[in-house]
């Protein structure tokens, strides 16, 4: 049993098929009316965050930690929402904000049990937003101090579990009432067991979270090639379709994070992998612990074969020393190296307010990051002549593949298409985004100029990556109709005009496609599928109430 079904997958068949279209999920969905006069601020909290804990805004329009948590009125803090479990809420009055600040002078949250908010690699983390009175805006929050100094008032630090074999521990976000782990490998028996799989063995405090633990057992210890699914004890919900998830080793432990949607991996905690630790169960099978003479990954064991780590085996292909091994970092062959790092590159030509821009990447085999929209927003900068582009770094699994792209404001409601992602040649790309369409930059010194938006009515589809700016065919004003002759058209199309996809249109309700028929068009309807070939097309009434086509083959 490899799938038992796919709760996920629609989410990359969405996005091939309606690229023009921006991904809402439920938690990211507005849980309060908005006020006149004031923002509405709605954070998504980490997931160890619990209901009782106490929380505020800070920054210079309001001040910092302690100004704000001792303020006597709680005007900084927040509520939680009463009907999205992973929302905290604020409406902050402008008026009560310090002279000559605002949300675009920077902000951050206060977590009065668990710390100040951290960036993902435990640095400072600020928030911008350009904010309007009487409007709403989503802001993510990914950790809080606790994550990285183990305090967090969620209870005493407990002792390391004993356990069998190797573990995987869960911070369970999700609103499922029972979780269990299901694996397998292919073309071999389930180690798990059959579906729905193992039951939790028990659970773990540590740092401020407690984590939901599974023992994989001794018999499974060393198993390679495992593909993890977490599910409601087969209760119609699952986790699979996440690369984290995919072809692990159990020969380490393996923390998760995950949510209804969700999988993130997490860091090993270094009370789960010290090997000083005498305490430490991981210590017969721990490959680092030099003081254990029947361990057989034990790099000072000459009498093991298959140990990469030995380098007095002169017969051991994976010797790290042998300049043939496709793992060695000298090897200027080796696409795996692990100092290979990958990037895509943004000239910021768009225009768009604010601060916020993330980039979303998906092929055949589904989202490229376990974020939920808008991405990956976390980027540095870097300056070629007299351009600076954002720069985001990838996982490593993107080598060889293709993505499509979709350039946006941090969630902010912009978005455009640009061209695919190509990294099978290259390990940087660059490319220059415009508020409608993009291009690939070649020269990032030079880069390329950004298409001529055709304005009017054209046709846009599968054959120029439903792009509305770049790639189109225009249509060209005719008597009272718009028309092109001497078109070639192969699958999906719409009309759009003004090279943006605000206005389009496509197939009213209940209309199939027919050749050398008035076919009535309806703002933001259905593809056109048209066999391959030569067409003349008459789009009538485009600017009206009433609009149709009619195509002539040729």
């Amino acid at each position: 049993m490899k799938k038992i079904f796919f709760a996920i997958a629609f989410l990359a068949l969405g996005l091939a098929g309606c690229k023009e279209k921006e991904i809402s999920f439920d938690h990211e969905k507005q849980a309060s009316l908005v006020q006149a006069g004031k923002i509405l601020i709605e954070a998504i909290m980490p997931v160890s965050t619990r209901e009782t804990d106490d929380l505020y805004i800070a920054g210079p329009f309001a001040g910092d930690s302690a100004t704000v948590v001792s303020e006597p009125t709680g005007k900084w803090k927040l509520a939680h929402s009463e009907t999205v479990t992973e929302k905290w809420c604020i409406y902050l009055d402008p008026a009560s904000f310090n002279a000559g600040y605002d949300l675009s002078d920077g902000f951050f949250f206060v977590n009065v049990q668990q710390g100040v908010e951290r960036s993902v690699d435990n640095g400072p983390f600020y928030h911008t937003l350009n904010a309007d009175k009487g409007s709403w805006y989503n802001v993510y929050v990914d950790r809080w101090r606790s994550f990285f100094s183990g305090g967090g008032g969620g209870g005493a630090d407990e002792p390391f579990p004993t356990l069998e074999g190797w573990g995987v521990f869960v911070e369970d976000g999700t609103t499922w009432t029972a979780l269990a782990l299901y694996a397998w490998i292919d073309g071999q028996p389930e180690p798990f067991g059959p579906w729905p799989g193992m039951q939790p063995t028990g659970t773990w405090t540590y740092g401020g979270v407690t984590y939901t633990y599974f023992d994989t057992g001794a018999g499974n210890a060393g198993k390679t090639g495992l593909n993890f699914i977490f599910n409601n004890n087969n209760g119609g919900s699952q986790l699979e379709d996440f690369d984290v998830l995919k072809n692990n080793a159990l020969t380490k432990h393996y923390f998760f994070s995950i949510t209804d949607s969700a999988v993130q991996a997490l860091s090993v905690p270094d009370v789960a992998v010290d090997p000083s630790n005498p305490d430490n169960p991981d210590n017969p099978d721990n490959p680092d612990n030099p003081d254990n003479p029947d361990n057989p990954d034990d790099p000072n064991n000459p009498d093991n074969p298959d140990n990469p780590d030995n380098p007095d085996n002169p017969d051991n292909p994976d010797d790290p020393n042998n300049p043939d091994n496709p793992d060695n970092p000298d090897n200027p062959d080796n696409p795996d190296d692990p100092g290979t790092k990958y990037y895509i590159c943004i000239l910021d030509d768009t225009g768009w307010t604010g601060t916020g821009r993330g980039i979303w990447m998906w092929n055949a085999d589904g989202n490229l990051f376990t974020e939920a929209w808008p991405g990956l927003t976390v980027s540095t900068s870097e300056t070629h002549g007299s351009y600076t582009y954002l720069k985001y770094e990838l996982p490593s699994t993107v080598a060889g593949k293709t993505y499509s792209l979709i350039f946006n404001n941090g969630g902010g409601g912009s978005q455009v298409n640009m061209p695919d992602a190509d990294f099978t040649s290259s390990t940087t790309l660059y490319f220059r985004a415009g508020a409608s369409a993009g291009v690939a930059v070649s020269d990032p010194e030079n880069p390329e100029s950004l298409p001529t938006i055709v304005m009017g009515w054209a046709i846009a589809g599968a054959f120029n990556n439903w792009s509305a700016a770049s790639g189109t065919i225009p249509l060209s004003v005719e008597g009272e109709s718009y028309s092109a002759h001497g078109v070639s058209l192969s699958g999906a199309f719409k009309f759009v005009k003004d090279g943006d996809w605000t206005v389009n249109l496509g197939l009213a309700s209940g209309v199939s496609f027919a050749l050398q028929t008035d076919l009535s068009l309806a703002q933001d309807g259905g593809d056109l599928n048209i066999p391959s070939g030569t067409y003349t097309i008459y789009l009538n009434g485009a600017d009206g109430s009433s609009p149709y086509v009619w195509i002539q083959a040729e």
